[in-house]
């Protein structure tokens, strides 16, 4: 199934991710909510076989997933000190 990352927070990454979504099924489905905006918005169609690339290689790594932060080890939330 397809996901639909529109309006998603941390938490529904996180719930995707750990029921076997793949990076790059997110990374497929965001692009192509982006699809219609003007180029220069976020990815945008310039960066999205780079971002498909990056995908790839996160979904390669031979790690156990319930370790991994929401976004891949990418902080979030309070940035403070």
């Amino acid at each position: 199934m397809t996901p639909d990352p529109l309006g998603w927070g941390i938490d529904d990454y996180a719930a995707a991710y750990a029921s076997g979504t793949s990076v790059r099924e997110v990374v497929d489905a965001v692009l192509e909510l982006l699809d219609p905006a003007p180029s220069g918005v976020l990815i945008g169609a310039p960066l999205g076989a780079s971002a498909r690339a990056e995908a790839a290689r996160l979904d390669g790594l031979d790690v156990d997933a319930s370790s991994l932060l929401p976004l891949f080890g990418v902080r979030h939330g309070s940035f403070g000190g």
